[in-house]
């Protein structure tokens, strides 16, 4: 039973993080946070984009948060990976 709801979790943070994002530029917990997410030109992020972000993040888990790190050099793993910036509303 672990590993089907561990998938489970895994496909619903996918859609938890990249449907919001393509569409919105910006997940509900960012919305809480007044935080929006944009390519470098500004403008919206393609799902690609949202994609490479949601790997970002998976990675950041499984490294147990250390490439959190980048984000004291203003930038964080998912924005590097990603091609985009996350801007406070």
């Amino acid at each position: 039973d672990l590993p089907a709801l561990a998938l489970f979790l895994l496909a619903y943070w996918l859609l938890y993080v990249t449907v919001p994002l393509a569409f919105w530029g910006r997940t509900p917990g960012m919305a809480w946070n007044g935080l929006v997410a944009r390519d470098r030109d500004g403008g919206p992020l393609s799902f690609g984009q949202t994609g490479r972000r949601w790997l970002a993040a998976v990675l950041t888990v499984a490294l147990l948060g250390l490439p959190a790190l980048l984000v004291l050099t203003g930038r964080s793993l998912a924005d590097r990976m990603s091609g985009s910036r996350t801007y406070a509303l």
